[in-house]
């Protein structure tokens, strides 16, 4: 009775915690309604709709811990987080500034950019998206930088006032943020204010005067867990099939009716004797079948829509799609893709923006992420030469597809082919032959200028 005792007594301490952390005001100022029976959300697939409703801080952080647990215990939804990051991000995005007479210091701040290790820090914040849905870009004074500056990356479970009471950022009248609570560590520490100036928020927003984000697996979990319980099911269900392969299921006639007293003990992977005249036949599991393939892509194609991601990139699993089928899934995943780049190119302007201030330089800036690859080469190209014959499409347009800045391809493609007419002019100075009257000649240059 004792121990009884002591268990409800932690139990009760425990609720009223929560109770009191849900009662504190929330990012999004509605009061949440917890309920006991509402415990479990694992099971609750209800529960989570009513956690992003109620919008407080211990509610978020309850999704979040709900979705941190699944993002990196479940291979579907692993593929998800780091499919993304690589389409979003790749090798990372390149530098343009307006002023085309700047190209050495556009350089120099390219070649800072991709030393500096913020294109592993934009990779995680896409990935964190998925299980925090936020992550917070920090700017630090570090002496042993170049230009004396560095980035980091704060989890969002560090940012926020102990005991969770409001989510850690305190806000002006008009809603703009003044200054982030932070902590080294997720239960205790010394907070320490950091000014509005030196963080950046980086969050996509699912509905009006949303302050915190939310992950992007919460609508995928109970799918997710419920498709790994399925596959462990059917993967026992084989086992035990391979384990006993075979059975007796008919006596002989000499012994019908009569009691067999010893039990033979059986192990796995063993071979017993049955009585002669015995009729027997191997055990068959229902598991795996020929519904199985069919049922697990329904289900990822579930999956696929509760995280903006198509079945075959989901699975990594492109077998049963034909060249329509796998362009469509891709034009609809990299518009999502996109929209994603651009929100982390305006993180970029916010990163380089000290650094161009202490280097004088006032102009705009541009950035170009790698952009989908082409599934069939040709096609895609006849494509996009058919739209700029029809002025529909700019080579600008063709090149920022692919990362590169236009500027920089044409004085490149200029320099491939001044430098073809120069090799050709020694080669028939050397060959003897007239190169004209003005040291040029006219003369057609292959298709790729080499």
């Amino acid at each position: 009775m004792a121990r009884a005792a002591n268990s409800t007594k932690r139990t009760t301490k425990r609720r009223s915690k929560v109770a009191a952390s849900a009662a504190a005001p929330g990012p999004f100022n509605n009061p949440p309604e917890w309920n006991d029976g509402d415990a479990d959300i694992f099971l609750r697939g209800h529960r989570i709709a009513k956690l992003i409703e109620d919008g407080s801080v211990a509610a978020i952080n309850e999704i979040r811990s709900m979705c941190r647990v699944v993002a990196f215990s479940n291979p579907y939804a692993n593929c998800a987080q780091n499919a993304t990051a690589q389409s979003v991000v790749g090798l990372g995005p390149k530098l343009s500034l307006s002023d085309k007479t700047l190209k050495a210091e556009q350089s120099a701040l390219q070649k800072w950019f991709d030393k500096s290790g913020v294109v592993d820090l934009l990779s995680t914040a896409i990935k964190s998206l998925f299980y925090d849905g936020e992550s917070f870009f920090r700017i630090v004074r570090n002496e042993a930088k170049e230009y004396g500056i560095d980035y980091t990356l704060i989890p969002s479970s560090h940012i926020g006032t102990l005991g969770n009471a409001t989510n850690g950022i305190d806000y002006d009248a008009f809603g703009n943020p003044i200054a982030y609570s932070y902590r080294p560590t997720v239960t205790y520490g010394v907070e320490e204010t950091i000014p509005a100036d030196q963080v950046y928020h980086f969050f996509v927003p699912v509905f009006p005067e949303q302050r915190n984000g939310i992950p992007r697996l919460a609508t995928a979990v109970r799918a997710l867990e419920s498709l790994q319980v399925y596959n462990e099911a059917v993967v026992k269900a084989a086992t035990l099939q391979a384990n006993m392969t075979v059975v007796a299921v008919d006596p002989p006639n000499n012994m019908r009716g009569k009691t067999n007293t010893e039990k033979p003990r059986v192990k796995n992977a063993s071979i017993i004797r049955v009585p002669n005249g015995a009729s027997v036949n191997a055990l068959q599991s229902s598991q795996p079948n020929s519904n199985n393939k069919e049922f697990i892509a329904t289900q990822l194609g579930q999956i696929g829509a509760g995280v903006f991601m198509p079945r075959t990139i989901l699975s990594n699993d492109n077998s049963d799609s034909n060249f329509s089928a796998s362009r469509m899934d891709h034009l609809m995943f990299f518009r999502e893709v996109a929209y994603l780049q651009s929100k982390l190119a305006q993180v970029c302007d916010w990163i380089i923006r000290p650094l161009m201030d202490a280097m004088g330089i006032e102009c705009e800036t541009s950035w170009y992420f790698k952009g989908m690859e082409a599934i069939d080469t040709l096609k895609e190209i006849n494509t996009w030469r058919a739209e700029m014959e029809m002025a529909v499409a700019s080579g600008q347009e063709y090149c920022a597809q692919f990362g590169q800045d236009y500027d920089e391809v044409s004085e490149q493609r200029l320099d491939e082919i001044v430098g073809y007419e120069k090799r050709l002019q020694e080669k028939r100075r050397a060959a003897g032959l007239s190169v004209g009257n003005n040291e040029t000649e006219t003369t057609a240059l292959p298709e790729n200028g080499s």
